[in-house]
């Protein structure tokens, strides 16, 4: 017998694998706007290019400064030097 906690646990790994299938595979790529704030990690990279994916609110729990963001409000970068990490996408042209 399934107990009601395993249950919903098994739940929301189908909603997430459901939710990962109806994004985009394709990798897109952003330019950071020039207009961006001091202190983010990206702040000295002003008009550099990045190619990027989709976020989760999952990814974003431990992640100082993006710990109350939600997935559809970050980008992570997908590949090179920085891969992983998060930005805003209202930084990103």
């Amino acid at each position: 017998m399934i107990t009601k906690e395993d249950y919903l646990k098994a739940k929301n790994v189908v909603a997430e694998y459901e939710r990962k299938l109806k994004q985009p595979a394709a990798i897109s790529s952003v330019v950071i706007r020039d207009d961006v704030p001091d202190g983010y990690w990206y702040s000295h990279q002003k008009g550099n290019r990045f190619n990027i994916r989709h976020t989760h609110k999952s990814e974003l729990r431990d992640i100082e400064g993006f710990g109350n963001c939600y997935g559809e409000d970050c980008w992570a970068v997908a590949d090179g030097e920085f891969k992983g990490n998060v930005m805003l996408r209202q930084h990103c042209l």
